[in-house]
């Protein structure tokens, strides 16, 4: 029976109709949005910029750009006029120490996510711990790395520096400003209050890694990699280590996989369909869920009525923008839908650039992204309320105003 959304936990509720049937493959258009293809951490406009494994990205309700750049150990912001500068870090410098923007150091950052106020969270995975940022460029530590402020892993529940993870790999944002942490080495899913107190909901208590469902208490994943949240507070989780995608129905406190099984290619219902070390999710204003899959070096989509479909990429690891499957991608590491203007935004890790994925409107070609667009934000407006992996809190989905005529790697 295909998957439908009362069997993800209500995420709508009532009885639906199946959607129709989705566009072609060829209907995705992929750009660049920052980047060369080659390694480096060059500031300027977008087209000159480099990066060096970007790991993943978030926006603000400005409609600025946060990159965690991976291999640079920096925090770099791509503003909406497309110029790229080093918000926090030192360039090729790993280090813990708290200070104002680029007088602090990283170790490995590898998730991001911004509020509606501004502040940026990071999973700095390097140092295993989770650092804030505030708009002015401070960055502390939330949580993690023992009471003394070290950086050594560890598994403990607790406020503050006094807790402890084991390379956390990306943070999510719930409506009420809770972070999820994908915490990879522990093989378990975190939260932590804005206050920084830290408890697991999910996954072994002592990390064991394995693939069971059913109730919190046993269930068990294998490297989870991202989150996405759904409007109703459940989870979805790249389990990456299983080559699945769970789902965390949060009421019921119950896992179940919501696709794949071993690792492949295969498109179709969601209970035959295979990934491959999935990285990244993201869920749209539609509530798609869009994946990134490493493995296969492609984006993918599971629809609500419960079929997968790959939207862009064709499986060949490569370097090449266009439509649909003349695609190419390098090891995407995560996918995020933008509240600002719907489009999907995939670091592109094994090619050092962040790339732009345009779903199907009324012409994918003719979207512009929101940072070449001086009145692209003012062009939409707030049509409700959800939270996208990684991304704002309390983000926004928007569609375009009307007329007045009417009609988210295992490294």
């Amino acid at each position: 029976m295909p998957l439908q959304y009362n069997d993800l936990g209500g995420q709508l509720g009532g009885q639906l109709s199946p959607p129709a049937p989705p566009p072609p493959v060829a209907s995705y258009t992929v750009t660049t949005l920052a980047g060369t293809g080659v390694a480096g951490a060059a500031n300027g406009l977008d087209a000159a910029a480099t990066f060096n494994q970007p790991n993943a990205i978030s926006f603000d309700t400005a409609g600025n750009y946060y990159v965690a750049d991976y291999g640079n150990h920096l925090i770099r912001k791509i503003t909406r006029g497309g110029t790229v500068s080093t918000f926090a870090g030192i360039s090729g410098t790993t280090g813990k120490i708290d200070a104002s923007g680029t007088q602090a150091t990283f170790k490995f950052p590898a998730g991001i996510a911004v509020t509606s106020t501004g502040t940026v969270y990071i999973a700095d995975s390097g140092n295993n711990v989770i650092r804030s940022i505030t708009a002015g460029g401070t960055v502390t530590t939330l949580a993690g790395g023992g009471a003394a402020g070290g950086v050594a892993a560890g598994y403990t529940d607790a406020t503050g520096t006094s807790a402890k993870f084991n390379k956390p790999n990306s943070v999510t944002l719930d409506k009420n400003g809770n972070l999820y942490v994908a915490d990879q080495n522990n093989n378990a899913i975190r939260k932590v209050t804005p206050a920084g107190v830290v408890t697991t909901v999910v996954g072994s208590s002592t990390g064991v890694s394995g693939s069971m469902n059913g109730a919190f208490a046993s269930a068990l994943f294998n490297g989870p990699q991202d989150i996405a949240v759904t409007m109703d507070g459940n989870l979805f989780v790249a389990d990456s280590g299983n080559n699945r995608i769970r789902f965390v129905n949060m009421s019921a406190q119950t896992v179940s996989t919501a696709v794949g099984s071993t690792a492949g290619y295969t498109d179709g219902p969601a209970t035959s369909a295979l990934v491959s070390g999935p990285q990244g999710l993201s869920l749209d204003a539609a509530g798609n869920l869009y994946i990134s899959d490493y493995g296969n070096n492609v984006i993918r989509m599971l629809m609500p009525n419960g079929v997968v479909m790959t939207v862009a990429g064709n499986g060949t690891a490569g370097y090449k923008d266009g439509v649909g499957n003349s695609v190419q991608f390098k090891l995407p590491q995560e996918v995020r839908v933008s509240p600002l203007d719907g489009l999907l935004y995939v670091p592109d890790s094994g090619n050092n650039a962040i790339r732009v994925v345009s779903p199907p409107r009324s012409s994918p070609s003719s979207k512009t992204p929101a940072y070449k667009s001086a009145g692209a934000i003012a062009g939409y407006v707030i049509a409700g309320v959800v939270v996208v992996g990684g991304g704002v809190a309390l983000a926004v989905y928007c569609t375009r105003k009307r007329s007045s005529s009417g009609s988210r790697r295992m490294r």
